[in-house]
């Protein structure tokens, strides 16, 4: 790797590519939230239009079934999204510990022994990479 190549990208391709269909299905979920989510006013106007002013009973029991119906869906998607989304985090530093050979050290105190202060598997996430996992998260 050059001195001017930056590890950074390359990491958050792995990182995508072994949890792309968690990151997919998540997005997916978080999507349908958003639609359903803007449908929720119209369909109050739906309501409020044919059960309402017609004064039926039974349509105004309808159309709030369809309503429950759709909050269903809303709490649902938001959830399972949320929950394929930041899975990836922890799964991540449980992978880069796992598989990095190489240990990343700090040095002691300089009048420490030599032996270094703290020794880690993997280094701390990078701000683009823990930025990339707590902003995917929908709402």
């Amino acid at each position: 790797m050059s001195s001017k190549a930056k590890p950074g990208p390359a990491v958050l391709r792995r990182a995508v590519a072994r949890n792309a269909k968690r990151l997919w299905l998540g997005t997916v979920l978080a999507g349908i939230y958003q639609i359903s989510a803007a449908v929720v006013p119209i369909l109050i106007g739906v309501i409020i239009d044919r059960a309402v002013e017609t004064g039926r009973v039974i349509a105004l029991v309808t159309w709030i079934a369809a309503l429950v119906l759709l909050f269903v869906v809303q709490a649902v998607s938001y959830r399972f999204s949320a929950r394929n989304l930041q899975r990836p985090s922890p799964r991540r530093a449980t992978a880069c510990g796992s598989r990095s050979p190489r240990r990343s050290c700090t040095r002691g105190s300089p009048g420490s022994t030599g032996r270094p202060a703290t020794c880690s598997p993997c280094p701390a996430p990078t701000p683009t990479t823990r930025r990339t996992f707590w902003t995917t998260s929908p709402g």
